[in-house]
């Protein structure tokens, strides 16, 4: 949740975000997936998993289109709909 609250005043806070929320979802999600697999978890002590570039790219696809995409599209309609009302 703190990664969304930090998303939304990312968004609302600096313009250039905005200029493409597609891109920006990518990207989100690409930023989330790696300080989770790459940070968090191994300061969890979980138990380590050997780096594989193929499911790394599903854990990064699966984080983008499920989070970062949808993130990114709810707040675009969002700003837009709170400047037009």
């Amino acid at each position: 949740m703190i990664w969304t609250f930090i998303f939304f005043w990312v968004y609302t806070n600096i313009k250039a975000v905005r200029t493409n929320w597609i891109l920006t979802g990518i990207g989100y999600g690409a930023l989330v997936w790696a300080m989770m697999t790459r940070v968090i978890v191994p300061l969890s002590k979980a138990p380590v998993i050997p780096f594989q570039w193929k499911q790394a790219l599903i854990g990064m696809i699966i984080i983008i289109a499920a989070i970062g995409l949808p993130l990114a599209f709810i707040a675009n309609r969002r700003l837009k709909s709170s400047r037009n009302g």
